[in-house]
């Protein structure tokens, strides 16, 4: 198993090894790069509203982890597919986010065009 790089400036994932330490900067275009779990799939690169969904699920510590219907457990929760369903995923699950140099709030008008 791994993890992906992603690049939300040119819709770009990478594949990398779990324990491989990674680029910190796309090769492509020099932009920052995301480290999402290997459960990802990335959508195609012409699919800008599913990678505004990815970006904006992972500027609130969501990134593709398994997340339970409940606190203590059940069953995994699906990512959601569009930008409204991801607010209310980020609202009901935020407990179960990731904290690593997570922002308190992004609003969506700040994700990339």
């Amino acid at each position: 198993m791994g993890r992906k790089h992603v690049c939300f400036a040119c819709r770009h994932a990478f594949n990398a090894h779990y324990n491989a330490v990674g680029p910190t900067t796309c090769p492509g275009c020099g932009g920052p790069l995301e480290v999402l779990s290997h459960r990802f799939r990335p959508p195609k690169k012409r699919e800008e509203a599913k990678w505004k969904v990815a970006q904006y699920l992972a500027a609130h510590g969501f990134y593709y982890q398994h997340i339970y219907e409940h606190p203590w457990g059940g069953h995994y929760i699906t990512y959601p597919s569009t930008l409204v369903e991801a607010q209310d995923f980020v609202t009901t699950y935020q407990a179960q986010a990731a904290k690593r140099g997570v922002p308190s709030d992004v609003p969506v008008a700040t994700l990339r065009r």
